[in-house]
């Protein structure tokens, strides 16, 4: 199949809403970044029985895809129904560093499907971080839903810039929300 005709395909299922492209972030200041679109169906259901999966085990690689595509699909639903006018882009850089999703150039969200997000699961928001600058504000967020009981826990960065200009980068845990127990 052509590459106009892949083009084309995925035009018309934007078109029927069936498709959504996610655009990169295209302002780099250091690093070259990547130039292509990430893809989800407006359906974690169709994308999961297109690709043959049943079951989606946590703890697998299709699992973080999943919860990935649930992220993109209430943070595009929040901006729409808010009338935001925010661009939501992937950012990711020709290395392979990725931050899942960037509002603006302000707010990122990394999206783990892990028990414990780590320091090493921070490394892309801090990278992003380190492009963006400190002296722009912000805040960075790698959020997973899996400690122990389902739990939404966020580990955040926010540059905090001085009075002489740039400023530094901070990090802090918290916990969003929690199911009661039994």
């Amino acid at each position: 199949m052509s590459p106009r005709t892949i083009k084309d395909y995925v035009g018309v299922l934007r078109d029927t809403l069936i498709l959504h492209v996610l655009p990169p972030y295209r302002h780099a200041n250091r690093r070259k970044l990547a130039a292509t679109d990430k893809v989800y169906f407006f359906d974690i259901g169709v994308a999961n029985a297109l690709a043959g999966r049943r079951d989606v085990q946590p703890g697998t690689a299709e699992y973080g895809l999943a919860l990935e595509q649930l992220v993109f699909l209430e943070l595009r639903a929040a901006l729409d129904y808010g009338r935001l006018d925010t661009k939501l882009t992937c950012w990711r850089t020709r290395t392979g560093v990725e931050v899942d999703f960037l509002l603006d150039d302000h707010t990122a969200v990394e999206v783990k499907a892990t028990r414990h997000v780590s320091s090493r699961d921070l490394r892309s928001l801090r990278v992003l971080a380190e492009e963006l600058g400190p002296c722009r504000g912000g805040s960075w967020s790698a959020v997973s839903p899996m400690r122990g009981r389902p739990t939404t826990v966020s580990k955040s960065c926010r540059s905090n810039p001085s009075a002489s200009g740039c400023g530094t980068v901070s990090c802090s845990d918290r916990t969003l929300s929690a199911a009661p127990s039994n």
